[in-house]
């Protein structure tokens, strides 16, 4: 079976972004957040690999429970 250079790439990319979103889902358990706390910071960081240290402060600015 042959795959083409541009699925290989759409791929790739897509795989790049599942295992960066998995990494901020581990890295937010990891602090402490609970499941809705660590999908609103997901999105809010989703360009970032891990989420910064100051998110429980955010979580309580923004009455996120």
């Amino acid at each position: 079976m042959q795959t083409s250079r541009a699925g290989s790439t759409r791929s790739n990319s897509h795989s790049y972004r599942f295992s960066n979103r998995s990494l901020r889902f581990l890295d937010a358990y990891r602090k402490g957040l609970n499941g809705k706390q660590a999908a609103w910071a997901n999105r809010k960081y989703r360009g970032h690999r891990t989420l910064p240290d100051s998110i429980l402060q955010e979580l309580g600015d923004n009455q996120i429970t």
